[in-house]
């Protein structure tokens, strides 16, 4: 709803947030909007500033209007509806980054102490030991393609380049430093992608950005400014449908298409001070310790276990201080930062890699599998006939899957996949 006497976005010297009667909805700043009485949003309100800690009417305040000094005197500018909708979310995602971000430090304090009280080798300083398994992301190709497919596929690319790093060309100079004659192993060089997707001056993740700080700029303006920057790049292409609203990228996967829709909205996350600021007053001990300056000074710090030549991508406060009215830090940029911390710290350590392949319905060899596994034979000392016996074989002894061999007798029926009886039975009981 709105007042009848002034517009939204008006702008007018600040005055006390009216009281809310017994039974009446809260009231914010005058021309601010309303919420009307009994209504799902009331309970939604009342719910999150009592789960909050907050005043009902400090907190709709702060979601539907913000401060801004105006020659010397403080004024309110009411928010739009978007405007309120954005805010309401980019305080919910704060709040879901600064209770992850506590869990994960709970934890890594409890297992340090656990550590140390099992005691660790001397000359071993805290944290510097320690084994981690990362699942690394697959890439994502679906009929529509949207901000989230970008940001993940983006992430896919750099876990590839930091994989054929280890895993191929470091090892390839090992064995050529050591003399050993081996087969090279040629594969595709995604840098190229990466840079289109990361690159601090001009690449698709600073248009948008740059197209998020642009007043009037729309998804369609974000997907002209790729098409003119990028035309000639290798690893960019404009697809001959629906051009006018939609990229493609040429990932080492394959080639994405990306529809812009919501493409500006999902980056955005301005965090106006007066939600910290709300956040910082809480009643609740938690809530305000979560908002502090010390905790946002705790998550700016590097992980420990990136060490010199490591690198970090320093990570910018997402509205926690106390200088500006607004601190805008997109998704998108918070994402490649994150990324970057992920990457140095792979980088610091030794990396083994599990590989593994998605068996298939019809139990055949497929293009993808016959050429990956080059890659794997070269990382994997195993007999490619072998290898290829075991994905391209029928299921044995007529089931679906191919048996695994195990150390019991050998087994006394012949597998239907042309094993020699004398190999050993099957794990399946059936077998």
């Amino acid at each position: 709803d709105r007042s009848p006497s002034r517009g939204l976005g008006d702008v007018y010297k600040r005055q006390p947030p009216r009281s809310a009667g017994v039974g009446d909805a809260p009231a914010g700043p005058p021309g601010s909007l309303k919420i009307e009485p009994g209504g799902e949003a009331l309970n939604a309100l009342r719910r999150a500033a009592e789960l909050l800690g907050c005043d009902e009417i400090t907190l709709l305040s702060a979601l539907n209007s913000r401060t801004i000094s105006a020659g010397g005197d403080m004024c309110v500018i009411c928010k739009k509806i978007g405007e309120a909708r954005a805010s309401r979310d980019a305080l919910a995602k704060a709040l879901y980054e600064r209770l992850f971000d506590h869990i994960i430090a709970t934890l890594n304090a409890s297992l340090e102490s656990v550590g140390a009280k099992a005691g660790a080798p001397s000359g071993c300083a805290a944290g510097e030991l320690g084994i981690a398994v990362l699942d690394i992301f697959g890439s994502e190709i679906f009929v529509t393609n949207g901000f989230e497919q970008l940001l993940i596929n983006y992430a896919n690319e750099k876990l590839q380049a930091h994989f054929t790093s280890a895993a191929i060309t470091l090892l390839q100079a090992e064995y050529e430093r050591e003399g050993l004659e081996i087969d090279r192993v040629e594969y595709t060089d995604n840098e190229a992608t990466i840079t289109l997707l990361e690159g601090r001056r001009l690449s698709v993740l600073a248009v948008l950005d740059d197209q998020c700080l642009q007043a009037g700029a729309t998804d369609a303006s974000f997907v002209t400014a790729l098409h003119n920057g990028f035309s000639e790049h290798p690893s960019y292409a404009k697809p001959r449908f629906d051009s006018a609203a939609s990229f493609t990228i040429r990932h080492f996967g394959g080639d994405v298409t990306y529809h812009s829709a919501g493409f500006l909205s999902k980056n955005k996350d301005a965090l106006f001070a007066e939600l910290p600021t709300t956040m910082r007053a809480s009643r609740s001990a938690f809530v305000a310790e979560l908002f502090s300056d010390a905790a946002e000074v705790r998550r700016q710090k590097p992980p420990p276990n990136v060490g010199a030549g490591g690198g970090r991508a320093s990570r910018r406060p997402m509205g926690g201080g106390r200088a500006r009215a607004t601190q805008f830090v997109s998704v998108g940029s918070q994402f490649r930062d994150s990324i970057a911390s992920l990457v140095a710290t792979l980088s610091a350590t030794q990396s083994h890699f599990v590989r593994c392949i998605k068996p298939n319905e019809v139990c055949a060899l497929q293009p993808a599998a016959s050429q990956a596994m080059p890659g794997a034979r070269a990382a994997v000392p195993t007999a490619l006939s072998r290898l290829a016996r075991r994905f391209e074989a029928p299921s044995c002894c007529g089931l679906r899957w191919p048996c695994r061999s195990c150390d019991a007798a050998p087994c006394s029926r012949p597998c239907a996949c042309r094993r020699p009886a004398s190999r050993r039975a099957c794990r399946l009981a059936s077998c």
